[in-house]
């Protein structure tokens, strides 16, 4: 998928902070192992990555691990090129910052299926947008 992103407040007295437009190019590579082998392509000129999975799936919680090996590490990226959303069916029992020893200083960020999420999302996602330009 591809967009166009402004980014900015849009009332800086700088133009650049207030009319930057960037393009951002999202690929979902899938976690799953029966596509690893097209992860390299995949990555290949990639400026961040964008982790998700399931905080519920003790799976998902051990791969985490493997991916940012994968796409941070190997990839030759820094943990600020790098967000994760840990994803929850529950937001009642929702953590909203987790930490992750084993995946760097990578920020964590709990989500959960409902609308309350979304603005949090959108609000994460804007701000690694923004940290990386």
């Amino acid at each position: 998928m591809e967009f166009d992103r402004q980014v900015g407040d849009g009332q800086s007295s700088n133009s650049w902070e207030r009319d930057t437009k960037v393009a951002v190019e999202l690929w979902d590579v899938s976690g799953h192992h029966q596509y690893e082998a097209c992860w390299p392509a995949i990555m290949k000129d990639s400026d961040a990555v964008i982790l998700m999975y399931n905080i519920e799936n003790q799976g998902h919680v051990r791969e985490i691990e493997l991916w940012y090996e994968f796409f941070i590490q190997n990839a030759g990226l820094n943990d600020q090129q790098c967000i994760a959303f840990a994803h929850r069916s529950d937001s009642q029992k929702l953590i909203p910052k987790v930490k992750n020893p084993r995946v760097g200083q990578v920020p964590i960020i709990g989500t959960a299926s409902d609308e309350e999420s979304i603005p949090i999302i959108q609000k994460e996602f804007e701000s690694f947008i923004q940290e990386l330009i």
